[in-house]
């Protein structure tokens, strides 16, 4: 499962769904913290939460210490993790997991061992933020914005500054290796930033998962994988089989990318590169764009036809009433009856009168005309 970031407590949907897949009251769920800054504090948040949704016991497999190579290679932790019905991963920076459960050399630790063990024996794996980037396969991305991203490129490696796209070649715990994926993407505009990774390291899709939103992957990395979105925004996917790099301008560009955008109840088949839309689901519309005369006009052309001497046809929406148009203000000014719209201080401090079709100079004497220019002149 993967998760966007910014899962709210209050998402039962995606709770739910997790919790029921780990086996409900009978789950034995790990909460795997590596990746955050204070592990055992988000552990306990996380745990907390699944509690309240159903979960039997919640664990915490603690690394055996943060930011060091091969840490998770205790063997009590392993032991832990191969009795679980369940992974969580928490967020934070997802090198931090790669640092303590990975070799040196790219072998898994013990403690990701016995997660991958359970993970291809049936256990549900989640993760939400830098945990779903975690589990991604090759060419992981490690930080940068979008604009510095797309002007310079991908860079391989990790970097302390989000002015560098980076990633890691090696990847992520390659759970998912369908595609790229990117978290928080709506929110911190990240779609520009996907397209110049995968354009750069030669990968053909992208998914893109919303914040409070889940993909729910069934049989990863099997000839039948299915994906299912859950939660309150969206997931997009990027289609680049058919894109196109070149310069414009003398700068980087793209064409020819496909973007579909799956929300709460869609489907997704990745061998087809087909989307399927759910039973209650509807257009995507922006929020900010009201629907009014405007919008009545694009959509009585496009049902009604033109011109307009063909209309009204029965199927016509009803046209919207026009606002009454508000009569023009008039501001007088200081002269009452003089025609003088307003006064106002205007260049370098001059008068300047408006008057109804005149725009002008104040009618001021010599020296306060010369006074109000300033002892410079005109500046």
């Amino acid at each position: 499962m993967l998760v966007g970031g910014a899962l709210d407590d209050g998402n039962a949907a995606v709770y739910g769904e997790f919790v029921r897949q780990a086996g409900g009251a009978q789950a034995r769920i790990g909460v795997l913290s590596a990746s955050s800054a204070v592990p055992h504090s988000s552990a306990n948040a996380v745990a907390k939460v699944l509690k309240a949704y159903g979960a039997g016991e919640v664990t915490w497999i603690p690394p055996v210490t943060a930011k060091r190579d091969g840490s998770g290679d205790d063997p009590s932790n392993a032991a832990l993790a191969a009795s679980m019905t369940g992974f969580f991963l928490t967020g934070g920076d997802q090198f931090r997991y790669v640092q303590s459960m990975v070799h040196a050399d790219g072998t898994d630790g013990a403690v990701l061992r016995a997660v991958r063990q359970r993970f291809l024996a049936g256990a549900p794996v989640a993760g939400t933020s830098a945990g779903m980037q975690i589990l991604a396969g090759r060419d992981m991305v490690t930080g940068g914005t979008s604009y510095p991203g797309v002007r310079d490129g991908a860079q391989p490696g990790v970097f302390d500054t989000d002015d560098v796209l980076g990633y890691w070649p090696a990847g992520g715990f390659g759970f998912f290796t369908s595609g790229l994926v990117d978290t928080h993407f709506d929110a911190r505009g990240r779609n520009s930033r996907s397209i110049r990774l995968a354009a750069d390291t030669g990968h053909d899709r992208v998914y893109g998962v919303g914040e409070d939103t889940a993909l729910v992957v069934t049989g990863a990395g099997t000839a039948g994988e299915s994906l299912r979105v859950v939660g309150t925004t969206g997931v997009s996917v990027l289609d680049l089989r058919s894109a196109r790099v070149g310069l414009a301008g003398g700068h980087w560009s793209i064409d020819g990318v496909r973007w579909s955008y799956l929300t709460d109840g869609d489907s997704y088949d990745p061998a087809r590169w087909r989307v399927a839309k759910g039973a209650g689901s509807s257009p995507a519309v922006p929020r900010s764009r009201p629907a009014g005369r405007r919008a009545w006009t694009r959509s009585a052309r496009t049902r009604c036809g033109t011109p307009r001497s063909t209309w009204p046809r029965p199927d016509c929406p009803p046209r919207p009433p026009r606002r009454p148009r508000r009569p023009a203000p008039v501001r007088r000014g200081a002269h009452q009856g003089s025609g003088v719209r307003r006064v106002h201080r205007g260049w370098c401090g001059s008068l300047v009168l408006h008057r109804a079709g005149r725009v002008g100079p104040g009618r001021l004497s010599r020296p306060a005309r010369r006074a109000s220019h300033g002892p410079y002149g005109r500046s």
